[in-house]
């Protein structure tokens, strides 16, 4: 199984490319939260489906350090 987590982010109009999200929780928890708050994400659904993440890993991954998501404040905690 692949245990990358990868976000799209637009190089130009016309093409994306693939972002690796870091693997420790702390860092990714981090890189999240200011997805949420840069890019008005409104909540983590959106967020990955917009950057076609894999939900259930993104979370499994904050869990391994007691991180989850809080939909009342729209932020990893």
């Amino acid at each position: 199984p692949n245990d990358r987590l990868y976000v799209w982010r637009t190089v130009n109009h016309n093409e994306q490319s693939a972002m690796e999200l870091p693997k420790d929780p702390a860092m990714l928890m981090s890189i999240v939260n200011m997805k949420f708050r840069d890019e008005g994400y409104a909540s983590l659904e959106e967020l990955c489906e917009a950057l076609d993440i894999d939900r259930d890993e993104l979370t499994a991954t904050l869990a391994k350090a007691g991180l989850e998501y809080n939909p009342s404040t729209n932020r990893i905690w």
